[in-house]
């Protein structure tokens, strides 16, 4: 019926057009611009765009202070002038209900025991927080990462690697935070380059489930001619404890019998690792001598060579750990 009507102006008692029918056509015209019918007048039979509203203060965006102001202040001063609460900030985005971003992040930083705990904690982990989501613990657990692999050196398939300092310096910062232990084999060829590191094991917060042949396995299948192990302690000691020593003599003893010098067992901790090349104890013969060993901080960087180590007898593997 409101199309019936919209063509028909008629005149009313003093010629001029019937108000009920301009609105009715006027209201038409609106439904199909998309406006607003609250916004139409009944009186005049007009509609007009409703004003935009007035838009509320975003504390996330603008903040309340200078000081609230993270994204400002890293254009004005740079990055390290931020906190970690307002760095944190500026990966979250936005805060929660009734709570900025940067109260946020700092109550983020506190629950989670401050950036280094929580660069170990997996996205489901974040999320449990409270107003992290999917997307904000995602973004979070990203920017760590992307931290990870910034603090890595170069070391790519061909690099050389000449110390126990090297791997540290390498695979530290993707081991270190690790809530189980890691076993990787260091494939390298004769001139110490790296071919590729490969996994071996991954195993529960105390031990890893490690034999021989699986280690020395991709060794063989490439044609290695030396091999570096590297695992880490998730308590943050890298002290080698007996069950280590054991798989490492292991390690060697069949090594030798497959012609693959074993060059180094570096084990990672908490900012510190421990070589066992320079503590004296990767082969079985120099651990049971005795003879005096320098700390590990004083050796870590030294050249990796075990051809001055008395070579171990050849026999089978035990079949332990």
């Amino acid at each position: 019926m409101g199309l019936a009507l919209r063509g028909r102006r008629r005149l009313n008692g003093h010629g001029g057009i019937c108000a009920g029918n301009l609105l009715i056509d006027n209201t038409l015209k609106a439904q199909r611009a998309g406006a607003d019918m609250s916004a139409i007048d009944p009186l005049m039979g007009e509609w007009r765009t409703p004003a935009e509203p007035e838009q509320e203060p975003d504390p996330d965006r603008d903040g309340h202070a200078v000081v609230d102001r993270p994204r400002e202040r890293l254009r004005s001063l740079g990055a390290i002038s931020l906190s970690d609460e307002e760095l944190v900030a500026l990966i979250l985005a936005t805060g929660a209900r009734n709570t900025p971003v940067v109260e946020l992040a700092g109550r983020l930083l506190k629950e989670g025991g401050g950036l280094r705990r929580m660069s170990a904690r997996s996205v489901g982990e974040l999320e449990r927080y409270h107003g992290l989501g999917p997307a904000k613990a995602s973004r979070v657990a990203a920017a760590f990462e992307m931290g990870r692999r910034v603090a890595q050196l170069p070391l790519r398939a061909g690099a050389s690697i000449t110390s126990a300092a090297d791997v540290a310096a390498h695979f530290g910062p993707h081991l270190r935070d690790r809530k189980q232990e890691v076993f990787l084999t260091l494939l390298l060829d004769g001139r110490r380059r790296l071919l590729r590191a490969a996994r071996v094991a991954e195993g529960c917060l105390t031990a890893a489930l490690v034999h021989p042949r699986e280690a020395l396995r991709p060794g063989v299948l490439e044609a290695a001619a030396a091999v570096i192990f590297v695992h880490n302690h998730p308590s943050g000691d890298p002290t080698p404890s007996p069950e280590d020593l054991d798989l490492t003599h292991q390690l060697v003893q069949a090594a030798d019998i497959l012609a693959i010098e074993v060059l180094d067992h570096v084990i990672v901790g908490d900012d510190a690792h421990t070589s066992l090349l320079a503590e004296g104890l990767l082969r079985p013969e120099v651990a049971l001598s005795g003879a005096p060993r320098e700390p590990c901080g004083d050796r870590s960087d030294a050249p990796l060579s075990a051809r001055s180590a008395p070579r171990a007898r050849r026999g089978g593997v035990a079949r332990k750990i």
